[in-house]
């Protein structure tokens, strides 16, 4: 198989945003150090909207969101 696992996951997390017709514009890691990790955090939607953080549970991804994400407006 071509790829790393990593590069092949994000190819299926672009794909499924893409599928929802939304695309993640940024990415980056945000510190947390009472959990002692960074968190990834994918900026969806336009940058100059009111900002709305979804947390999801483990196991599930950032992308679990996009069905939703879909439906909001502006």
């Amino acid at each position: 198989m071509d790829g790393s696992k990593e590069e092949r996951y994000r190819a299926g997390e672009d794909a499924l945003w893409q599928r929802h017709g939304v695309s993640a514009r940024a990415e980056h890691r945000v510190e947390v150090p009472a959990l002692g990790f960074k968190a990834r955090v994918q900026e969806v939607g336009d940058p100059g909207g009111p900002p709305i953080v979804f947390l999801h549970g483990s196991p599930n991804c950032g992308t679990v969101w996009a069905p939703l994400v879909t439906r909001l407006k502006d």
